[in-house]
């Protein structure tokens, strides 16, 4: 029997992925591909190149750059909010890049099934395939995710009421909306009406094999190596999104208040910090960084931070400190989705106490601190490895019914 074709369509490409739910197309779809052919539509920048290419056995992603007059109203909307609208304005400005379109239309012909990314790109998948089953791959809970993050603007009802339509319409649509954790399954059957028979949960999660362990032991000796200064070192590593972006700021205020502690932030949230007039010395940015890059700070930061206080999800910065060997500090809505083992490798706190928990690692023994984070790298690997979340999806009946069961089965 033929591989089936999936035509999947997003508003920004994916590969190679630097964050957020670039990372969770890039590893979800690809062991998916294990077992069929799917292509991604994706939108990138005007004046990028398009290209079409084989990213990973099976999996495709084809960019389509924004025409000048779609670039034109993006900008326009940036200057006027604040605020990053590509996706929200996505609706309605689509038309302005007609190539994309097209693309969906090519990709779609002749496909088993559709994959909208959020849900910004439905239109475009149901005009180019009526009658293709469709599934939702909702990253979040959008319209609430909209109503919390947009800045106040005159322009806010109007887009976080036509992400609130097309997401209707897309819940509306699917036959299946997959969904990052219970809570979100939960809103959007609340909120649209999704019953329980067409929701799924398929979690973030992380490569566990591609994160290094280092102990604790491990990162003192670096320390005493390289001659840092005895202080406890935090690491924030996010993708800019507006939840990440308010953590980042509040990071940025307890450097201010805690100058014994050095609170580094790392990825391309430091692109919402750099117009501040200033950075306080106890804060470092770092940047997006090269994966070596990013590995060294992993190994050597005494503690993980994960500030976010808003947003819906789950965070996939959680799993891959969890797999690191650091402890954590995190506020609940950190760790939200993430069923893991308590002890002292993982402290749950309100933003304005984390100096007290980073200084509570800090106290602790060494050998406590390496046998939880070894049990939590465990349950990780258990639960939260993509490969692991591929294969509970793939076993479920309604997705082997569009994947086919021998494709599966082989798996």
């Amino acid at each position: 029997m033929s591989r089936p074709r999936v035509a999947a369509a997003a508003t920004f490409p994916f590969f190679p992925p630097q964050g957020g739910g670039q990372l969770r197309v890039w590893h979800l779809y690809r062991q998916l591909a294990r077992h069929a052919d799917i292509t991604v539509v994706c939108l990138t920048d005007y004046g990028k190149p398009a290209r079409e290419r084989e990213v990973a056995p099976g999996l495709f992603e084809w960019r389509v750059p924004m025409a000048l007059a779609h670039d034109t109203e993006f900008w326009r909307l940036y200057r006027e909010t604040g605020a990053s609208m590509t996706d929200v304005s996505f609706p309605e400005l689509h038309r302005l890049t007609p190539a994309y379109a097209e693309a969906v239309a090519r990709a779609a012909d002749g496909a088993d099934l559709l994959i909208a990314c959020h849900p910004y790109v439905t239109p475009v998948l149901t005009a180019a395939a009526p009658g293709v089953p469709l599934w939702y791959e909702a990253q979040d809970m959008e319209s609430d995710l909209k109503r919390d993050t947009l800045p106040e603007h005159e322009l806010k009802a109007h887009y976080v009421e036509l992400t609130r339509a097309t997401e209707a319409e897309t819940c509306a649509t699917a036959e299946l909306v997959i969904t990052c954790s219970d809570a979100d399954a939960a809103r959007l059957g609340e909120v649209y009406g999704v019953d329980a028979e067409r929701l799924r949960v398929a979690p973030n999660g992380v490569d566990v094999a591609a994160v290094r362990v280092t102990t604790t032991a491990e990162r003192r000796a670096t320390h005493d190596r390289l001659n840092m200064p005895a202080e406890q070192r935090g690491l924030f590593l996010a993708s800019q999104h507006g939840p990440n972006n308010a953590a980042a700021h509040r990071l940025l205020d307890l450097a201010r208040e805690h100058p014994d502690l050095r609170f580094w932030i790392a990825g391309s949230v430091c692109d919402a910090l750099q117009d501040l007039d200033e950075i306080p010395d106890a804060a470092e940015l770092f940047g997006i960084l090269p994966d070596m890059h990013k590995d060294t700070l992993l190994a050597i930061a005494d503690v993980m931070l994960n500030p976010v206080e808003e947003g819906s999800g789950t965070n996939l910065k959680t799993f891959e400190y969890l797999a690191s060997g650091a402890p954590l500090v995190s506020t609940p809505k950190g760790l939200r989705g993430a069923d893991v083992p308590d002890g002292p490798a993982v402290l749950v706190a309100a933003v304005d106490d984390f100096p007290d928990a980073m200084r509570q690692v800090a106290g602790t023994e060494a050998r406590a601190l390496d046998e939880h984070a070894a049990a939590l790298r465990e349950a990780v690997a258990r639960g939260y490895d993509w490969e692991a979340i591929a294969g509970r999806l793939l076993a479920d009946p309604r997705v082997r019914e569009r994947l086919h069961p021998d494709a599966v089965d082989a798996a």
